[in-house]
């Protein structure tokens, strides 16, 4: 039987409804969609140090499978899911950040990240059964297409998709880690929410405000 295609701007949220009763397809779409933005923010936070340690698409593989059993735990703030499942997403990335950098400065390797990390409150049962690596290769033209489109973007923009649209940060307190005017800091995100929007109909982009 075929499925409704849902509204582009509520698919994310309704695969997620899906993959929280144990809707495989639906889990590996939420994986093909969301990974790019996942490996934007990962490069962005582990820096050229902590890169030496792990690979970012390691990283977002971790992060998955952190998350995977806890996605029934999500619920939708004012109707809307995406939000709050990047925001879970790009959280526990920070947390696995932190961690790695504990871990690298204790064995001397050196702390140094790309950006300071604020500490994340997310944690997981990592022995927990998650997607496989086979989810992260099936898309990968897909994958390279959106990191491209990301890495098109002059570089304050993409620091504030990463910052905004990925980790969900407040323009206000993006500006002050930017030192820059508030106003300026909504004019970029919404710059780039548009350049990404025409590069790439019918993506994640789509679902974020």
């Amino acid at each position: 039987m075929s499925r409704e295609v849902p509204d582009p701007s509520q698919q994310t949220s309704l695969h997620l409804q899906r993959a929280k009763v144990g809707d495989r397809d639906s889990l590996n779409w939420l994986v093909d969609r969301l990974s790019p933005l996942l490996l934007a923010q990962a490069k962005y936070r582990l820096g050229r140090r902590l890169s030496a340690v792990i690979e970012a698409e390691d990283l977002v593989q971790e992060v998955w499978a952190t998350v995977y059993p806890r996605l029934s735990d999500l619920q939708a703030r004012e109707g809307r899911e995406t939000p709050v499942l990047l925001r879970f997403l790009s959280t526990t990335l920070l947390n696995q950040v932190n961690n790695l950098a504990r871990r690298a400065r204790r064995a001397g390797v050196g702390g140094e990240q790309g950006k300071a990390v604020d500490e994340a409150t997310a944690d997981g049962d990592k022995s927990a059964a998650g997607p496989g690596p086979a989810t992260m290769v099936a898309a990968e033209e897909q994958r390279a297409q959106v990191l491209r489109c990301i890495n098109e973007l002059p570089g304050i923009h993409r620091e504030i998709l990463i910052l905004r649209g990925i980790e969900q940060q407040e323009i206000a307190d993006i500006a002050m880690l930017l030192e820059l005017e508030a106003n300026t800091v909504a004019q970029r995100w919404h710059r780039a929410l548009e350049q990404l929007r025409e590069n790439l109909p019918d993506s994640v982009f789509d679902e974020l405000d």
